[in-house]
Formats: structure tokens, sequence, C-alpha cells
């Protein structure tokens, strides 16, 4: 009676006028159908393709072509299931037709003779008819000619020997990856991402090539048209390692926590590899026989992509099919990092790891739901120096990489490029100079006996020994060279315990790692270093991290850090986990790390060290390290690891805090003997050996993490110096003695001025010895006629020094003889005033005027018994 709506079936099945449409009832009694089914259609198809077939040829006439693509244009319209074995009208000889399996056919998107490849296949392959509407096709799945070239079963291709297979981030892809790229908003972290891709594969070399040429391939010669646009500059990126299946797992996973059980891995859980997003729509990776190709946005490979949820592919490069009828795919590959995917290549593989990242243009950029950043010329250069510039530390915590490079290829390099065509700007290489056992025992014995059950961690960190590295920058405009001594270890207290307690439904942490590096200069004698204290100390997860510490060394640790490297975790058991680390692991390396300069220093390998050049300075440190600095200078004050360090020095002896001994910051910083006071201490032999100079900062560190009294008790203040000085004064140098007595003069302090009293300590005229100041006669006062010269009284200087008016009168106020004398002087002069009216009657007459007036000046103490004896 009618025909289902928008088919038209005319040619093939009459149905009844509209002038008899009045008698349905009547012809529906009859049998005849009111319409055809879902089914019936169908079988249409196959009544179709069942007449066909019994031709000699089994060709097709145009009304059978009609009524097979009106069909199927219906189905994809009402959106009705078929099955693979849906005949479908396909090309046969001649421009003629037949219908075949749905299964069996192709679309014809490059030339038919890619037919021919699918013959050594031994399976059957038919093109869909020209007719058949793009947009039907579609719908009906058929697979592009070039897909099944690449992919000769759609379900085992993974176990097959060759082929492409479905593959790529299996969620939610673009919106993700820009998620995580706000998070990784700086181009400089695809460097170090990639490098430490590298170093957990185990790879000894990791480098970068900048790629400027622009490869025009017919499109026919590529994946997909799609593929065009990503054929210009690129940044490749070699590692000499091979990708493990996990790897290939692991590497599509967005955001997901790829290593997070792997405990000798640096990687930052799944992150790290999208950040390449920045700046490319569409990377690849090649590795041993396999080629990864990522699409996200699938605009580059949208043919051969049949979910949005799994967009990308993966492929053998080294079938010569492949090769030969994609060309201009595998043409940029050439020549780069020895890479040759031809047929000459008898090995079949690729040695190594190449990764591919076509620069976004601006119309991918356009399409693209992950980023809108362009990449031209003058980004790429910024981008460049990204690397350039802030590399040279990048290998210093890698244990595997030596070396790191980056090359340019220019825009007219030839394909593959020639050697004097490739430039290089920059190679970093780490090479260790030298290694020794480090000499803290303690430590050493504490991690063996706490990590006896761990066999795999003497294969993560040398806890044993300690390195000096040289890390060697070839810049095209300059060269730097760097020297470290580096040390790492494991926590043996609070962070062991949580990596030892950790279960699968809490955080797993890695092992408890710390390490420490610090900068040296090699000095012209072999094996001689002096310390650089000009470094910004900076935090490390084995690669810099984006993170000052405001300590004057290198920190490195398994830090649980922010997704975007940027910071550490400051909530939470992360936190926890990082205080942890950092008072136990890495304290633990710090405090290793000076027990070797120290050992440096004593043996002369190490000249102008100051044994506090790198210890923290707590008002410089950064808030997430300040748990480091009180947890040193708790060790330091309180035997590190239950040992007595020995990081106190003067610059002649080592001690710890038990013995040490410091002097008063007003004694260093006085301007009179500031400079020789510890130079006193040094001279006056081993019972003074342990003084030693204290800065300020280094002071106020410790009263900070809570030493204030220990500090205090240890510090020498003047009455002390003072003290320790007089006893010691014959065995100090005239000058500087002299500079001493001074300064105490001028101090004015109540217990100084006592010990001035208590020592001879003032040179006189005419006389080798000190004199106590209560026999000083000023040898301009009143009663300097009552003595002579030879008997030693006179006060000896300048108006410099001992003789001026401030200092005179200051000695005067202690007890010097000026201007009157004591009774018992009186009468001690009085008892010479016999022999000398023998020589000088003259003189004798004045001597005895000036004891007059010095009587008179005592007249007020009328009860002293002194006045019996005159």
């Amino acid at each position: 009676l009618a025909y289902p709506p928008e088919l038209d079936l005319s040619p093939y099945i009459k149905k009844v006028p509209e002038e008899f449409l009045q008698y349905e009832s009547l012809l529906t009694q009859f049998g005849v159908k009111k319409t055809l089914s879902d089914k019936e259609i169908g079988e249409i198809l196959h009544g179709i393709k069942q007449r066909i077939d019994c031709r000699c040829p089994p060709h097709g006439d145009s009304t059978e072509l009609k009524v097979s693509i009106a069909i199927l244009d219906w189905m994809r319209k009402n959106e009705k299931l078929l099955k693979d074995s849906t005949p479908v009208p396909v090309m046969a000889q001649n421009q003629n037709f037949t219908l075949q399996s749905l299964s069996k056919t192709v679309f014809c998107d490059i030339s038919a003779e890619g037919l021919d490849d699918l013959k050594q296949d031994n399976e059957e392959f038919y093109v869909i008819h020209e007719e058949v509407l793009p947009l039907t096709a579609r719908w009906l799945k058929v697979p592009f000619l070039s897909t099944r070239i690449l992919k000769p079963q759609f379900i085992q291709a993974e176990q097959a020997s060759f082929g492409i297979e479905q593959c790529g981030q299996s969620e939610p892809i673009t919106q993700r990856i820009k998620n995580i790229l706000k998070e990784y908003d700086e181009e400089s972290d695809i460097f170090k991402e990639l490098l430490q891709n590298a170093e957990d594969a185990g790879a000894t070399t990791c480098k970068f090539l900048l790629d400027f040429r622009k490869h025009r391939d017919s499109p026919e010669t590529l994946f997909d048209d799609g593929m065009s646009l990503c054929n210009g500059p690129c940044l490749w990126i070699f590692n000499n390692e091979l990708f493990s299946q996990e790897d290939w797992k692991n590497i599509v996973k967005v955001g997901s926590a790829s290593k997070e059980n792997k405990v000798k891995m640096i990687g930052k859980f799944g992150l790290g590899f999208n950040a390449v997003y920045h700046v490319s729509d569409i990377p690849s990776i090649l590795s041993g026989n396999t080629l990864l190709i990522l699409d996200p946005n699938v605009t580059h490979l949208e043919k051969h992509i049949i979910s949005k949820g799994n967009p990308g592919i993966k492929l053998d490069p080294f079938q010569e099919r492949l090769y030969k009828r994609f060309p201009g795919q595998f043409k940029s590959y050439k020549g780069i990092f020895d890479c040759d995917l031809s047929a000459r290549n008898s090995k079949k593989a690729y040695n190594g790891t190449l990764i591919k990242l076509p620069f976004r243009t601006l119309e991918e950029a356009k399409k693209s739901e992950i980023s809108s950043k362009v990449y031209d010329e003058k980004r790429i250069q910024s981008f460049k120096n990204n690397l350039t510039d802030n590399s040279e530390t990048h290998l210093l915590f890698l244990k595997r990489i030596k070396s790191l490079s980056l090359q340019i290829v220019p825009e007219n390099a030839s394909t593959p490029p020639q050697d004097d065509q490739i430039q290089t700007p920059l190679k970093i290489s780490r090479e260790i100079m030298t290694s020794f056992a480090v000499s803290n025992d303690k430590l050493l014995q504490e991690i063996k006996s706490t990590l006896r059950n761990d066999i795999a961690y003497n294969n993560i960190v040398d806890v044993n020994r300690a390195h000096i590295v040289k890390i060697v920058q070839e810049h095209s405009e300059r060269s730097l060279t760097q020297y470290w001594l580096l040390y790492s270890c494991f926590g043996t207290q609070d962070s062991l315990q949580m990596y030892q307690k950790r279960t699968d439904q809490e955080h797993v942490f890695s092992y408890p790692i710390g390490g420490v590096a610090v900068p040296l200069y090699k000095e012209a004698k072999p094996n001689t270093w002096s310390p650089d204290e000009s470094l910004i100390g900076q935090a490390f997860c084995f690669l810099p991290l984006s993170i000052e510490t405001g300590l004057p060394v290198h920190v490195n640790g398994t830090f649980a850090v922010t997704s975007n490297r940027k910071s550490l975790w400051e909530k939470g058991v992360k936190s926890d986990w990082n205080k942890a680390l950092l008072k136990d692991a890495v304290t633990s390396a710090y405090i290793t790390t000076l027990l070797e300069l120290k050992k440096m220093a004593q043996n002369g390998h190490l000249q102008n060290y100051s044994f506090y050049a790198f210890w923290p300075n707590r008002e410089k440190a950064c808030k997430a390290f300040l748990p480091l600095v009180e947890s040193f200078y708790s060790a330091v004050a309180q035997k590190g690891n239950g040992k007595s360090l020995d990081l106190f020095s003067n610059g002649h002896n080592w001690c710890s805090m038990d013995k040490v001994r410091f002097l008063n910051p007003k004694i260093e910083k006085n301007q009179s003997i500031g400079d020789i006071a510890m130079k006193v201490f040094l001279s006056l032999g081993a019972s003074y050996s342990c003084v030693v100079s204290l800065p300020t900062w280094v002071r106020d560190s410790f009263i900070y993490c809570g030493f204030k009294q220990m500090i205090e008790q240890k510090t020498i203040d003047w009455p002390e110096f003072y003290s320790i000085v007089f006893k010691n004064l014959s065995a100090v140098d005239t000058g500087i003695r002299n500079l001493l007595v001074l300064n105490a003069i001028d101090l004015n302090d109540p217990a100084v001025d006592d010990l001035l009293k208590s020592y001879p300590c003032i040179p006189t005229q005419k006389c080798q010895k000190l004199q106590f100041i209560k026999r000083l006669v000023n040898p301009s006062g009143k009663v300097a006629c009552l003595y002579e010269l030879e008997e030693g009284r006179f006060l000896e200087g300048t108006a410099n020094d001992f003789l001026s008016p401030k200092r005179i009168q200051r000695l005067s106020d202690l007890g010097m003889l000026s201007d009157r004398l004591p009774l018992k002087d009186i009468i001690e002069r009085a008892g010479k005033i016999s022999s000398v009216w023998q020589k000088n009657e003259s003189k004798c007459c004045k001597l005895l005027q000036c004891l007059m007036e010095s009587m008179k000046d005592s007249s007020e103490d009328v009860n002293s018994l002194d006045w019996l004896t005159l």
C-alpha cells in the first residue's frame, strides 16, 4: 500500500495506485501489506545480491544500483541497525557494480593500486561504489583504504606483526589536557618532563632538535589529509632507551598515576608528558618497531580514528608497504638521530626513542580544543631560550643521563639534513670527577640497619660515597664549567616510617631520599677546591623545581610536589611527608656533606673555607624549608645521629658544640680589637683552641631553633674575654696587648675595670715590666715630682693612646696617682726625703712642699692610723 517514508522502491516493488487506496481494508484482507518492515527492506538487498550473483558476469544494472543506494541512505537517516553481512554496492570491472558484504568494503581515499597491498594479507576487499554518499559511507563505518593498508585486522591488530591499532588517551581528552596545561603553564617544563621520562627509562643521553624545515608532500602520501598541517617546523626529542610495553600503556593515560607505584622513578605520576600539548596538537613517539601518533582533537587522523575517546593510532612503521604507500609521512624522519624507516634498515627497529612534536600552526590553533597558542618563528625562538638559558643544573641530581644537547636544522636544510647543516647551540655533560667514602659512620650504620630487608635501595642511591661532579655547558656564545659536591642518602626516622607503613589505600610515597649539592671552584692546584658562596639555592625533585629555598645549597628529595612542580604540598599527609623528608633524609645528607667539606679542609683540598659558609640562614630560608633549618641546628646542637658533630672551626681546629666557645658579637664587631680578638685566642695554645667566631645570623638561627640558653652559656663576653687575656698577657704581642688594654680602659665596664685593677697590664717608662694601675703615676700630674723615672712608675704612651686626656682620666679614676696621694703613698714618699736632701736640698724642698699639699688634701681622713706613722 505504501513505501516507508522517504524511501522510493518503485523500481523494485510496485505499490497499489492511489485511486485504489480507498479499498485499503479489503486489500489488506486479501494479503496486501501496508508497508515493508525493516527486516524485509534489508532482505531486498540480499535479494538483489542473489540475482546479481547468478549472472555472468555478476554485474548489476542501474536500477538495482539506485534501489540499493536509496535503501542505504534511508537506513542512515532512520538509524537502522546493520550487520556486517549487509550487501552494499561496490565497484566492479569496467565501471560496473555488484553487491558485497559490508565487512569486505573499503572507501578509496588513495590510489586504487593500494588494493594490491591488501592481497598479500589473503583477504578479499572491494571499493564501495563511488555513488554511495561519503556521509552514508561514514555511517556504515566503511574503513578507508589507507586504514586497511595500515591495519589489516580490526580486532587482531594488537597481535599482528604489522598494522595499526586504535590507541590514545581513553577519557574525555581535550578538556582534561586543557586543564593540565593550566597547571603546566610554563613552556620550559616540557624540556624537564621529557628529560625526566628519559631518566626513568634508563637512558644515558637526551637530545633535542629544533627542525625548521617545511615538508610539502602530496596529501596522498600522508596517512590523512589533515597530517599536511603538521609537516612543518617541529621539535624532536631523542633518548637512547626503548619503550617498554608498560610505557606504551602509561603514555596514553591523561593525569593518571602511572608511576605512582614505581618508587625508582622520578616522574610526576603521568602528568608530565601531557605538557607537550603546550606546543603541539599531534605528538608522536617512535621506539623499537612501534610508532604512536596521538591526535586528541581528531583533526589530523580523522578518517582513521573511530572513537574520539581513543584518539590515537599505533603501528609498525617498518612495514615496507607503509613506507611505499605513505612516503611523505615518513620523509621528515630521514636522518634524524640516525633514524631510517626505509627497507634498507635490516634491523626493522629503531634503537632508542624518538619523539616528534610538530609546532602548532595558526590553522591548527583555530580548530584546537586544547590550546589556541600559535608557535610561529618568534615564539619558537623564545621556547628554545627556555632550554638554553636555564639548563645548567638539569643533570645535577640525575643518576643515569650523562649528556644533554640542543641542535637546530634550518629551514633550507636538505632531507635528510647534512652534518654541516646541523647547528649545535647547546651541549651539557655531567662527569663524576672523584668519589670518596663518607665518614658519617653512625648514619651509614643506621641506614643499613633500617633498610636491611630492602635489597633494592643500594641500586637507587649510593649512600656510602660522595661525589664531586663536573657539569660543562657549551653554549654557542659561552662555555660554563661548574663543580659540585653531591651526597644523597635515605631517611631513617619519620620519613622511613611513613614509607614503610604505606598501604594501597593510602598515598604511596617513594623512597625517602634526600640530597645536597654544594657549589665549588676548582683551584689551579690539583685536587684543590674553594667554596662558591654566591649560590641561590633551589629545590629539586631530581630535576630542578621552580622553587627557591633561600638556602646556600641545592636540595634534592622525593618531595610531594604539586602537579605543576611549582611548590611543595603544604597540607595533609603529603605535607607531613615533605616535613619528615626535610627533617630526616635531607638533614642527614646536609650534615654528611658538611662533614665531608670539613674533611677536605683538614686535608688541604678545600681552601678559604669558613665552617658556616653553607649553613642555612633562618632569616633567608623560605617557609616550606624551615623544618630543615630547625632540624639542622638541632642536629648540630644536640648530636646529630647520636654523635657529636665537629662542625665548628676557627680556621685551625674543629670541635663540636660540647667544646666550642663563641666570642660575643660585640667583641667581634668592636672597631678597636674586633679583627684581632680571635687571633689572640689562637695564639694562646690548646686551652683556647675551640674558641670560634660565630656570625650573628648563625647565632640568631640557633636562638630561633630554641637554643638561646645554650648559645648564651657558650658565649664569651667582655669580662670573660679579658679574664683570659689578662691571665695570658705575657704571651701576647706588645702591639696587640696595648690595643687590648686600651680597649678595656675605653669600655668603662665595671667587671672589666675590676680586672684592669687586678692585673699588671699598663706599660711604664724606663721599665720592661707592666705595672698595676694603682702604682701608676701620671707624668703630668702634681705628684709626678715625688717620683724618679727609673722607678718605672710613670705612664708610658702618647696623646693617641695611653696619654690621651680621656684615658688619663679613666686611669686616674681606676687608681693611677695624678694630683694627690693616699696617706700610705705619702708615708712611702716621706721615707725617701732624707736621701734626697743629701743629694739636692733644693729639690728636697719642692718634694716637701708637694708632700705637705698632699697631706692637706688628706686631712679630712683624721681617723687614719697613718697619721701616727707620719
